[in-house]
């Protein structure tokens, strides 16, 4: 078995009472496509969304060993949620599975893409 990956940075979400996944960061929003969810739509891994209907049903913090399936592989996730304002916050704090590495390449790149966005330009 593979080690868990515990993350730098938590990958974050933000689902709604209705299911939707209004907010997430690159790994989660992949893995979400991946399971033929839609930008926007109701959350399309299941494991996350029962997590998050829990949470929003029981107004508590709550953490869970997850297992959900891309398109290749088992993952184990360890994930933090909490509601805010009615909203199911997720934090995803650890990632296990043979795409440990890519997710912290997607976190990497999603870091790049932010930096990309502040507007500020390279002098040489």
């Amino acid at each position: 078995m593979r080690p868990r990956l515990i993350l730098a940075e938590p990958i974050r979400g933000e689902v709604d009472a209705d299911g939707r996944l209004l907010r997430a960061d690159g790994p989660l929003q992949r893995l979400h496509m991946l399971a033929g969810g839609d930008e926007g739509g109701l959350l399309a891994v299941p494991p996350l969304a029962a997590l998050a209907a829990l949470v929003l049903r029981l107004k508590m913090r709550l953490s869970r060993a997850v297992q959900v399936a891309d398109d290749s592989e088992n993952l184990e996730l360890w994930v933090e949620a909490h509601v805010e304002n009615n909203i199911a916050k997720l934090a995803i704090l650890s990632w296990r599975g043979a795409a440990q590495h890519d997710a912290g390449e997607l976190l990497l790149t999603a870091r790049d893409e932010q930096i990309d966005g502040l507007g500020h330009e390279t002098v040489l």
